[in-house]
């Protein structure tokens, strides 16, 4: 993963609305999966795809794709709107 690296890497987020879902897509320019891993990581994936299950059922998902150029996470749940007011 990034985390390897030597030199810098580059993580880049960016989200937008589909379909009345957002749409969140994490990209690095990590060495894909080298299945190594790391004492205390790997829990990250693991615990948001419960988060999810748990807040939104069905309607939400992850998926992952992994090749030499990096690693790309994206996220798509629903879309809910919060109003506030401002007393």
């Amino acid at each position: 993963g990034i985390e390897s690296q030597k030199e810098h890497g580059v993580v880049s987020i960016s989200a937008k609305i589909v379909d009345n879902k957002l749409n969140v897509c994490v990209e690095d320019q990590g060495n894909g999966d080298t299945r190594e891993s790391t004492p205390g990581f790997g829990i990250g994936l693991p615990n948001t795809k419960e988060r999810l299950a748990t807040m939104f059922n069905e309607e939400s998902h992850i998926s992952i794709k992994q090749s030499s150029s990096g690693t790309s996470v994206k996220i798509v749940m629903p879309l809910q709107k919060v109003t506030t007011h401002d007393q």
